[in-house]
């Protein structure tokens, strides 16, 4: 029964697909055997031509769905490049509306950074309302976990994060962010990756920025030829300009920096002081965690030197505060605790030195602690390409990270 189920497969692939394209290069090689027929001594020269051209035809065909995936291609690219031009928006919104449902990475993080007050998210099942509020639960995830969290989140000590709430509807003017496509009549997208931004006033849309990768149907080669026309392979161009994200493409149209963002629903800084001592002294190791994500994340905007001794001296920010001197992810990773220069250095020394009956360590090893304030210099007066968490681009591009790299590689060495 399988063997017949599946010759019976290959006999409607025949009728489907090999018996056209059979016919399509079996229609070339006939008339192309007139044609050169007709060139012989007492053969019409006309029909000759006549059988040439209709040999030709094929590829006629095959070139004409060619040249209109190209020209496609080239007038959906030039879309890009359009909506990388348009003027930016001039005055600040404070309310944002999603469309294409819910993703916590980046869409909490604007509400967080303080980019938008509001974000009305739209799905299919779903219509959400996000906002900075103050509840329990906003260091859900991060215990355990520090070095992944969201800076935003442990700057407010844990105490403010986005907050969902459903809603029956959404605003209809002001800014729209669209991610999903639209369908071409056929049913088909144009797009792997859509990202939209428009302006809406009294139902008048104006677009403020476009970014995405168009989708063209390319006839394969060699052709193919089915019943319903020729085999076709999706051809996807990305980043016809550059694209670094949700958060970068936003900032770059509506003109947000992230360095004078205030976010809604700030704590004091001795409210995050309190809460940051409160999980520091708990006896349970994921309280502690959570306090030296705070620690780096809010510094001595918050905290005092004798406030993070006491974690910089455990491992729950780091084993070895030596061990990333000289590479770029130690300012992501130890952030602001380069405000507490001395208690750093200190806590350094402190867990490279030998433990008592263990053999002595090499003095390069040791002297590595040195370097800690070099580094954290580095990287004030470095710009960082950190797009996912503060949205700025002007620091990133392969030969920008291989100049700061290079510039790091003495504080490498032993």
């Amino acid at each position: 029964m399988g063997k017949d189920v599946e010759l019976f497969f290959k006999f409607l692939w025949f009728l489907g697909v090999g018996l056209p394209t059979i016919m399509f290069y079996g229609w070339m090689v006939l008339f192309g055997w007139l044609a050169l027929r007709g060139l012989r001594p007492g053969h019409s020269r006309l029909s000759a031509l006549l059988f040439a051209t209709l040999a030709c035809a094929p590829i006629g065909w095959y070139g004409a769905e060619y040249a209109a995936a190209t020209a496609k291609q080239r007038r959906l690219e030039a879309i890009v490049r359009e909506g990388a031009q348009l003027p930016k928006l001039s005055d600040a919104r404070r309310t944002l509306v999603i469309h294409a449902g819910r993703s916590i990475s980046w869409q909490d993080r604007l509400v967080e950074m303080g980019a938008f007050d509001t974000l009305y998210i739209t799905g299919r099942n779903h219509m959400i309302r996000l906002a900075n509020a103050r509840r329990a639960g906003c260091d859900r995830g991060t215990r355990g976990n520090v070095r992944v969290q969201d800076t935003y989140r442990a700057r407010t000590g844990f105490l403010v994060c986005a907050t969902e709430t459903k809603v029956d509807s959404f605003p209809t003017d002001g800014l729209h962010f669209y991610l999903a496509p639209p369908q071409t009549p056929s049913g088909r997208l144009e797009w792997i990756g859509y990202y939209e931004l428009k302006l809406i006033d009294d139902a008048k849309a104006k677009r403020i920025g476009f970014n995405g990768s168009p989708r063209i149907d390319y006839p394969v080669f060699p052709p193919v030829l089915s019943t319903i026309g020729f085999i076709k392979r999706d051809v996807v161009v990305r980043h016809i300009v550059p694209w670094h994200g949700e958060i970068p493409f936003l900032f770059g149209r509506v003109n947000l920096d992230a360095k004078t963002l205030k976010p809604t629903a700030q704590p004091a800084p001795e409210d995050v002081r309190a809460e940051f001592l409160r999980l520091r002294d708990s006896s349970d190791r994921a309280d502690q965690f959570v306090a030296g994500y705070i620690a780096t994340a809010t510094g001595a905007a918050a905290l005092s030197a004798d406030d993070v001794a006491p974690i910089l001296q455990s491992n729950v920010v780091d084993y070895d505060f030596g061990r990333e001197i000289g590479y770029q992810q130690f300012c992501y990773h130890i952030n602001r605790l380069c405000d507490f220069p001395d208690a750093l250095v200190a806590a350094c020394e402190l867990k490279r030195s030998p433990k008592p009956g263990a053999r002595p360590r090499r003095p390069a090893v040791l002297g590595r602690c040195d370097r800690l304030l070099r580094q954290c210099n580095w990287c004030r007066t470095t710009p960082q390409c950190r797009p996912f968490l503060d949205g700025q681009v002007a620091a990133c591009g392969k030969d920008k990270g291989a100049a700061r790299d290079a510039s790091l590689k003495p504080l490498r060495a032993n």
